[in-house]
């Protein structure tokens, strides 16, 4: 009887059973699923996504940890009010970024930003507030030493050794590293994810494993099918066979006569074919 009269749900993110009045309100119209995330984990989920400077022109908006609808500034203002202020400069700060002549101070300390209308014809961007020097092109502190090629070159071997060792967190976009463990991975952003396949644990809790992705390991069909991963054919490499070498013994005269003709004019003169005897011949 108490269990009818005080019904409760398993918030997804924190898996403690909460009575019903504690989940968070349907975020948007799109989301068609009751909510199964409790107010205080969403209010972690959108305030992971506000510190300014981790923020990027690619970084996408927080979402509905059970779908992808994206959460709305009028959402947060209504339910989340003392996160408004900080999530309408959030917002702010992701369109300014999507502005191509537009460049951030890179000081942490510093909020200032411009918009650069020369680009990279004039390369070093000043900062009104602080002074704080950066390239516009390769979009860090200036570097006088160094010319954008070298820094591009640089840059593309860190994005190389990034995309060996981390992965982007759907959730909050962060890079995550994994450093041992199983493949179930939960970000500071209290998501939780599969490393091989990025698929959000939310939807594996809901339908099992054929939540994961179909090229996942771990993912099996409604029926108990397995992943088709394809093969990949390595050719084996050939055999060397050595090559025969013949041993020639030289007698003791020949180097002796080796130095008595040294320094004399020598007439060069084709040796004579050398026949192999027949096989079975003595």
């Amino acid at each position: 009887m108490a269990s009818q009269a005080f019904p409760r749900f398993a918030c997804i993110i924190c898996i403690e059973s909460k009575p019903t009045s504690s989940a968070s309100p349907t975020i948007s119209r799109s989301c068609s699923h009751r909510s199964n995330v409790c107010k205080p984990c969403l209010q972690i989920c959108i305030e992971a996504a506000l510190p300014s400077k981790t923020t990027t022109a690619s970084s996408p908006p927080p979402k509905c940890p059970e779908c992808p609808s994206e959460i709305t500034f009028e959402y947060v203002q209504k339910e989340f009010p003392a996160l408004a202020s900080a999530y309408s400069d959030y917002l702010l700060r992701t369109y300014l970024l999507s502005i191509p002549e537009y460049r951030p101070c890179l000081k942490s300390s510093c909020p200032g930003g411009q918009l650069h209308s020369s680009k990279s014809e004039q390369p070093i961007v000043t900062c009104p507030l602080c002074s704080e020097k950066s390239c516009f092109t390769c979009r860090i502190p200036w570097h006088a030493s160094r010319t954008c090629a070298e820094v591009k070159n640089e840059d593309r071997a860190n994005e190389e050794l990034l995309e060996r060792m981390t992965k982007v967190c759907p959730g909050c976009g962060a890079r995550v590293e994994k450093v041992d463990g199983c493949d179930h991975m939960t970000c500071r952003c209290k998501s939780e994810w599969c490393w091989l396949c990025r698929a959000s644990y939310a939807v594996i809790r809901a339908v099992g494993n054929e939540g994961h992705g179909k090229t996942c390991p771990h993912w099996r069909g409604p029926t108990g099918e397995v992943p088709v991963i394809r093969a990949v054919v390595v050719e084996r490499p050939r055999p060397v066979y050595p090559v025969p070498v013949c041993q020639v013994e030289i007698e003791p005269a020949i180097p002796e006569m080796i130095e008595e003709l040294e320094g004399e004019k020598l007439e060069v003169r084709r040796a004579p074919r050398l026949h192999s005897a027949p096989a079975g011949s003595s």
